[in-house]
Formats: C-alpha cells, structure tokens, sequence
C-alpha cells in the first residue's frame, strides 16, 4: 500500500489503496472533497455522488478511512478519484493510529540547526522555541489552518514574515494541493500591542465559517510580539470554549499568572530573567528557522 508522499511517483489513472485520517470534508457543487492525511503527506479524495450531494455522509473529520480509487490531476494537484471509502474499524483502527502517531512524531521533530549565532541569554528561549518548532510542524501534518497574529510595527513585522515563509513552505512540502499554504495560513497584523476584542471577534468567525463552509478543523492561533500580557485575557476567554490552541512568542513584559492557563505555549524573554533586548524578530527568525533551515540565507538580515 503506497504512502501519500509516495503517490508523487505513481502515473495517472493508477489504482492505489491508502489509509489515513480525514482532516477535512468538503462539499462542492460536484463532488465532496475529503483531505486525507496518513502523515507522509495529505492528499485530496474527490468522491462523486449526485452533483452537490454529500458522499460518504456517515464519514466524519477524525475518521480513520481506507481509500481506494484512481491517481488523477486536477488543475496541477493530484487526487485520488474514489472508488470506495470504508472506515477503519477495532484492531485496524487502532494500528493505523499507531502508525499514523509515530509517524507524525517524527515529522513533527524541527529541524537541528545551530542558531545564528551564540549567545548564552539566549540558549533557555531556544528551548521554548523548539517546542513551538514541534508544535507547529505537528499542526501542518494535521491539515489545521494557521492564523498569525502579529503586532503591526516593525517587530511585529520582522517576527511573522519569517515564519510565514517557513510555514508555507511547510504546508506545500505535505499537501499535495499546490493552493494549500494560500488556505491554511493567513498572517494578520493587530493595531495594538495586544488582542483585541474586534480582532478576535472576526477570528472566531473566520474559524466556524471555515469549519461550516469547507469543513476545516478549527485553526492554530500564533501570537508574535503580542499576546503575553493581562490585557489579551479577555480575548483569549473567548476562544477557551472551543477547539482552538493558542501560543504566544513575544517580548513585552508579561503578566503569565493571568495568560498562562489559556495558552498552549508561551514564549518570552521575560521568564528566563531576560528582557525586551531579545526582541521577538530575533525569536522567530530562529523558529523558521526551526521550522525550514532552508530558508537561512533569505533571513540572516531580518535579526
């Protein structure tokens, strides 16, 4: 049974059988579109019922699938064309998790680089950094959006793009859609230095829409040089009801006894007896880094 990665290598109109987890379930005009993630990669199953009628209604996002059906092109991305979709049931489900599990343990391990530079004040954030790395990288394996949200000043600015960069290049390394990085990562600059309740807001709606409409899990929430202070808790209470993890990189001077419990990681200078000198672009140029050491020659300015 070929992996995702290796359905690369196969010629259209070949018949292949792959078993993975759906990450997303889309209804078209057409046919329902389900991603497909076995952790080598996610690909799009285009399974046809009457034009704009459900397949498969009983499969869900979650589900752990086998899928049979016909390599394809559509408009320069490859799918798999269904013949059949069955669910995985007891002993079966349970292996492929496992498979599936360690596969994407390893996937999600960052990248081993040495930073750009040394720097002893530095070494404990990178820590923080490689786990955010993971976090990440485990969340485009997943087939969940990303939304960035970062301070809009030149910090703000110097933090998101690299990781932007890295984020999407990422994303188009595991899906097979080569409109991928375009849908799953949005970077949203902030007015102010934290988050705001207008901001939120469209964020939330952006995210059940997304789930309502294209049927995508809920997003990832990254904060850059935002996010860590008293002030973002109120934002952050919005979204603690739902399927939404959150992690903060920044270098204002925290408050984590109030953000703490309503974020996934958290990142500062600060709870390492540092200060605002590591500034927040200096952190995300390491964790793209962390993310796609291809990328160093673009950033090495960016610190």
């Amino acid at each position: 049974e070929p992996t995702i990665a290796r359905i690369r290598g196969l010629k259209p109109a070949e018949n292949v059988t792959v078993e993975g987890e759906i990450v997303q379930a889309k209804q078209t005009g057409g046919p329902t579109i389900f991603a497909v993630s076995d952790a080598t990669g996610i690909v799009s199953c285009a399974a046809f019922e009457e034009a704009g009628v459900r397949a498969y209604p009983d499969i869900e996002v979650g589900d752990l699938v086998r899928v049979e059906g016909d390599v394809e092109t559509r408009e320069d991305a490859l799918q798999i064309e269904v013949d059949s979709m069955q669910p995985l049931e007891d002993e079966r489900a349970r292996s492929a998790r496992e498979r599936i599990d360690e596969t994407l343990a390893e996937r999600a391990e960052p990248a081993d680089v040495d930073p750009l530079i040394e720097w002893e004040a530095f070494e404990p954030i990178r820590e923080d950094l490689i786990e955010v790395a993971r976090r990440l990288r485990r969340t485009v394996l997943e087939g969940r959006p990303i939304r960035a949200r970062h301070h809009a000043d030149g910090d703000g600015m110097c933090a998101a793009i690299p990781v932007q960069l890295a984020l999407e290049n990422f994303v188009r390394d595991v899906h097979e859609d080569p409109d991928a990085a375009r849908h799953l990562f949005k970077r949203l600059p902030s007015k102010a230095p934290y988050y705001e309740m207008e901001d939120v807001t469209r964020d939330l709606n952006f995210a059940l829409e997304g789930r309502a409409r294209h049927g995508q899990k809920l997003p990832f929430l990254l904060m850059l040089d935002n996010g860590s202070t008293e002030e973002d808790v109120p934002a952050y209470e919005n979204l603690a009801h739902y399927d939404i993890p959150i992690a903060a990189v920044d270098h204002h001077h925290p408050d984590p006894e109030a953000v703490e419990p309503l974020l996934d990681a958290h990142v500062n200078p600060y709870l390492h007896d540092e200060d605002y000198r590591v500034t927040t672009g200096m952190m995300c140029v390491e964790l793209a880094r962390l993310i796609d050491p291809s990328i160093t020659g673009e950033l090495e300015h960016v610190p």
